[in-house]
């Protein structure tokens, strides 16, 4: 009973916090309307590979460093920078022409055109992990409900971690495969303006909250104020 009530807790909790806007939903979307159904799960591996790391590193007591204000503040700084980094290349291959939905799909390993190859899903995964690594606030939160989490599940022992970690990469998979799905089924109603117009929106959305972050690392360090 223990164990169930931890495993429908911690997918109701990943999926409140899947489910809010933030950059991995953005990349999610740009590499969904450009590749397919796909995308959105390979994403989300490559999210879950390092919460997966975390997850391990909290278990041997990592959360008090996380939780410390100077490695918070470091965090946000080249969090931030990483975003802008990503928004401000979206933006500018827009404009450029290399973000386009009419561009084809990389050949596979075989030479047959249109298939996925091993560099589609490197893409995607490593889009997955550097976004995760630039959220300072993902950091935040495992340091934080996260590593609540841990503790809870540790007193089922190897099992309820287990539990916990099963539930929250559940939520994190179904809800990004959700968006691929979506947005993978209806592209053929999505034409090439309206492509350029989503992704401006998603370029400087992630700008933003670029800025937004490296303020927090200022703030964190009591630059500000």
């Amino acid at each position: 009973m223990a164990g169930t009530y931890l495993l429908v807790t911690a997918f109701l909790v990943g999926l409140s916090g899947a489910m809010a806007p933030g950059p991995l939903t953005a990349v999610t979307i740009e590499h969904s309307l450009k590749k397919g159904f796909l995308a959105g799960p390979l994403v989300a591996l490559g999210h879950i590979i390092i919460e997966i790391m975390i997850i391990i590193m909290l278990v041997a007591g990592l959360s008090s460093f996380l939780a410390r204000d100077s490695v918070g503040g470091l965090i946000g700084l080249l969090g931030g920078l990483v975003l802008f980094w990503m928004g401000y290349k979206m933006f500018t291959g827009i404009f450029s022409g290399s973000l386009s939905l009419e561009q084809e799909k990389p050949d596979d390993v075989s030479g047959n055109s249109g298939n996925y190859s091993s560099g589609f899903f490197r893409s995607s995964i490593a889009a997955g992990t550097i976004t995760t690594f630039a959220n300072p606030y993902w950091f935040i939160w495992w340091a934080t409900v996260g590593a609540g989490y841990i503790t809870i599940s540790l007193r089922q022992g190897t099992l309820g971690v287990l539990l916990f970690s099963l539930g929250h990469i559940a939520a994190d998979l179904g809800w990004l495969s959700f968006i691929s799905f979506i947005l993978a089924t209806g592209k053929q109603y999505i034409s090439e303006n309206i492509y350029r117009a989503v992704m401006v929106v998603l370029a400087v959305f992630i700008i933003g909250m670029g800025v937004y972050f490296i303020w927090s690392g200022f703030n964190m360090f009591g630059l500000l104020g």
